[in-house]
């Protein structure tokens, strides 16, 4: 089998919706797809003959892929390493302020860390769809969360925007454009709107201003797509987090197809 003309995608799971999306939308434009573990015994042999590859990570088995990264070369091993740097929320925000992105005011805290009076977001570097993330008001809640992520050293704290209204965007971006945009509302008095948490979501039309950033936000980790959340503030949108392995609920309140436009854009973008 001649490797280098599939595109091929890793996945610790065979059968989630990202990767039933992606095998589906690959179906319907007549290619060939692979889908194989990040622990594969052949990954390496089978990374080492392509370059279309599309990498699909969370939390619970990001060091897999961490522990991958060293193993490979070439196009694969670029866009691992980009993809880990994107989903490490402290190297978002570095990245981000290094690329003149606006975002919330950050900094880096520590389990030493003492509340100060004001209220504040604070985040675990790897976590995703709204998970690790918690609203502190206190110092007891401060304590709380350091006690439950006790094995993470360093923690991503960003001020509170009350004006956000608990609601924020989320841009697809797919090489040079955003293919598709939503709006996501909490339904309840949490401060996170992510769907997988029960928010609502409609379809939103960006603006310019949104489209630039979102944009600049994927170049700035050198990555050919992802997920851009923005939030609105006093001072102009803000970016929380960049997604660089989104999921395609979005499809389902736009009616536009993100995985297919990603395997197109996949396919086409090696071949040059």
């Amino acid at each position: 089998m001649n490797h280098a003309n599939i595109l091929t995608i890793i996945s610790a799971s065979q059968t989630s919706s990202g990767v039933l999306s992606l095998k589906a939308a690959a179906f319907d434009l007549h290619l060939e797809i692979l889908v194989i573990a990040p622990d594969d015994e052949n990954i390496i042999e089978l990374l080492g003959a392509t370059d279309r590859v599309i990498y699909r990570f969370g939390p619970k088995n990001y060091s897999k892929y961490a522990n991958l990264l060293p193993l490979i070369s070439n196009k694969p091993r670029y866009i691992l390493e980009k993809s880990i740097k994107a989903f490490d929320k402290i190297n978002t925000y570095k990245i981000l302020s290094t690329a003149g992105v606006p975002i919330p005011k950050s900094w880096i805290v520590k389990k030493n860390y003492l509340y100060e009076g004001n209220s504040f977001i604070i985040k675990i570097a790897n976590g995703n769809q709204g998970l690790g993330v918690e609203k502190i008001n206190s110092q007891k809640d401060l304590d709380d969360f350091f006690e439950t992520y006790v094995v993470d050293d360093e923690f991503l704290a960003q001020e509170f925007i009350a004006e956000a209204e608990a609601r924020d965007k989320r841009l697809f971006v797919i090489g040079n454009k955003v293919v598709a945009a939503m709006e996501r509302i909490s339904l309840s008095d949490d401060f996170r709107a992510n769907l997988h948490l029960g928010a609502a979501a409609q379809n939103y039309e960006p603006s310019l201003e949104e489209i630039g950033i979102a944009l600049k936000s994927i170049e700035a980790f050198g990555l050919g797509y992802g997920g851009v959340d923005i939030i609105d503030s006093s001072r102009g949108p803000l970016v929380l987090e960049v997604n660089p392995s989104p999921g395609f609920g979005i499809s389902k309140i736009t009616g536009i197809d993100v995985a297919k436009e990603l395997i197109r854009y996949i396919s086409e973008e090696y071949k040059k």
